[in-house]
């Protein structure tokens, strides 16, 4: 991770906490002040469906985002706990994580990223903005030649692939997924890629149409995404109808 990824994680935390403050009691982050597990205790009642109409645009961002980075930093030192683990009882190199850990912190950190570059857009911190719209994990792949590569290194070519491909495009949402029907709007791949991420964290939602057309409205909105001639996006049946025949998990 990046000094300037950190300092934006700390900045983006502070800025969340102090957006949520109503919601949590003095003694809440009492000796576990960067403890994810304190800021994921808070969040995760606040997002409930029942808990939602509670909040304003701008807290529904902060929790989100601070959900997901208590999720993203849980599965980090996770991982490097383990890791510590098995370095001690073999001649592991240190520094070296396999290739399906990274993949794991590769998915966590671009979730957390695009739910951070949505709250920044929400509060417009240009900051925060430009260092989440930019974010990408570090990624380390042993080298091979592809002309060698064997079943057991699949996994290796795919994280390989997916490095690849984000680095060519900082917004993953506007990549469409092979597997989609065609979309008759441009927007459409967007909505559709949100309301799968949406649904990773919520599988509640697969079955609750409504409310998951009203949580892509809101990314839509949030990431500046319009209909044909600039128009706002504003029907939640248009957006139903983006998903209609979808996969979305």
């Amino acid at each position: 991770m990046t000094v300037n990824l950190q300092h934006a994680i700390d900045q983006l935390r502070a800025h969340a906490r102090r957006d949520l403050q109503r919601f949590y009691a003095p003694n809440h982050y009492f000796g576990r002040d960067h403890s994810p597990i304190a800021d994921y205790k808070l969040t995760v009642p606040l997002l409930q469906s029942s808990a939602t109409n509670q909040l304003t645009v701008r807290e529904i961002a902060a929790a989100s985002a601070l959900k997901d980075l208590a999720i993203y930093e849980s599965c980090y030192r996770k991982i490097w706990k383990d890791a510590k683990l098995v370095r001690d009882t073999t001649e592991r190199d240190s520094g070296e994580l396999s290739e399906s850990d990274n993949r794991e912190i590769y998915a966590r950190l671009e979730m957390f990223s695009c739910s951070a570059l949505c709250y920044a857009k929400v509060i417009g911190e240009p900051n925060l903005i430009k260092v989440f719209d930019q974010a990408l994990p570090t990624v380390k792949i042993t080298p091979k030649n592809e002309n060698t590569l064997n079943g057991n290194d699949v996994e290796t070519k795919l994280v390989q692939n997916d490095a690849k491909e984000y680095k060519h495009t900082r917004n993953p949402w506007l990549v469409r997924d092979p597997n989609d029907p065609e979309p008759e709007q441009p927007w459409y791949i967007p909505a559709r890629y949100f309301a799968r991420r949406l649904i990773m964290k919520d599988a509640t939602l697969l079955n609750k149409h409504n409310l998951l057309a009203k949580k892509v409205l809101y990314s839509l909105k949030n990431m500046g995404i319009n209909n044909r001639g600039g128009k706002m996006i504003s029907d939640l049946t248009t957006i139903k109808k983006a998903l209609t025949n979808v996969n979305l998990g």
